[in-house]
C-alpha cells in the first residue's frame, strides 16, 4: 500500500500530499510475556509547521507531534461501538509463545486492512482534521487524545479552512484550556495572536 519501512525509528511510513501516514508497533516487555500495541498517526506538515512556532517543547520532540492518531484498539472502537471519545482501556495483543507470534502476523495485518487504512485514506485532509476535531470541541476526542494539544491542532485546521465558526470554536477552546498547565496555556494564547496576525 506504498509504506516503507524506516528502520531508524522502527516504524512503517508513507508519504502523502502535504505531510505523511505512519504505522507503529510499540512493545511492552514483563517477564512472561510481550504486550504489543498497534498505534497510527496522520501527519500534516501544515498544520505541524504552524503549532511548532508556538509549542514550549524543545524542537527534538517535533516529530512526536501527530495530527491525528490513537491506537489501533481506540479506533477499533469507534468504528465498532460508535465510540467517538474513547476511554482508558485499550487493546494490546499478547506474546507468551511463538504460536502467538505466529497468529499475530496474520492478525495484525488484516486489522490494519480492516481499520486503518481505510482512517488514513478517508482522513489525510486539513478539511477531515477541522471536521473530526472541531464537531464537538468541548469533548476529548479519539482522533487526537493529547488534551490541550488538541485544541491548538484543531483551532490550526479550522482556521485554515476558514471555518464559519471559528471566532467560536476560538472562544470555546479558549475557555476549555483556561486551567491547563501554563506551559500549555502560553501556546494556545500564542497561538491565537499567531493565527490572528498571520495570512494562511
Amino acid at each position: 500500500y506504498g509504506f516503507i519501512f524506516d528502520s531508524k525509528r522502527k516504524r512503517f511510513v508513507k508519504e502523502i500530499k502535504g505531510g505523511m501516514q505512519v504505522f507503529d508497533l510499540l512493545f511492552y516487555a514483563y517477564p512472561n510475556e510481550i504486550l504489543v500495541k498497534p498505534v497510527f498517526k496522520i501527519k500534516l506538515h501544515l498544520i505541524e509547521d504552524i503549532y511548532h512556532q508556538v509549542t514550549q517543547k524543545e524542537k527534538s520532540y517535533n516529530e512526536e507531534t501527530q495530527t491525528l492518531g490513537n491506537s489501533l484498539g481506540q479506533i477499533m472502537k469507534h468504528y465498532d461501538n460508535s465510540d467517538r471519545i474513547g476511554t482508558t482501556e485499550d487493546i494490546s495483543y499478547k506474546i507468551e509463545n511463538e504460536d502467538d507470534i505466529e497468529i499475530l502476523k496474520k492478525v495484525i495485518p488484516e486489522r490494519f486492512k480492516e481499520y486503518i487504512l481505510p482512517y488514513f485514506n478517508k482522513n489525510s485532509s486539513i478539511e477531515q482534521v477541522d471536521k473530526l476535531l472541531n464537531e464537538f470541541p468541548r469533548e476529548l476526542s479519539i482522533h487526537n487524545r493529547p488534551y490541550p494539544i488538541r485544541a491548538c491542532i484543531a483551532i490550526i485546521a479550522a482556521r485554515l479552512v476558514r471555518n464559519p465558526n471559528y471566532n467560536e470554536l476560538l472562544k470555546i477552546y479558549d475557555e476549555e484550556t483556561v486551567d491547563a498547565n501554563p506551559e500549555n496555556r502560553k501556546e494556545f494564547e500564542d497561538l491565537a495572536k499567531l493565527l490572528e496576525k498571520e495570512e494562511y
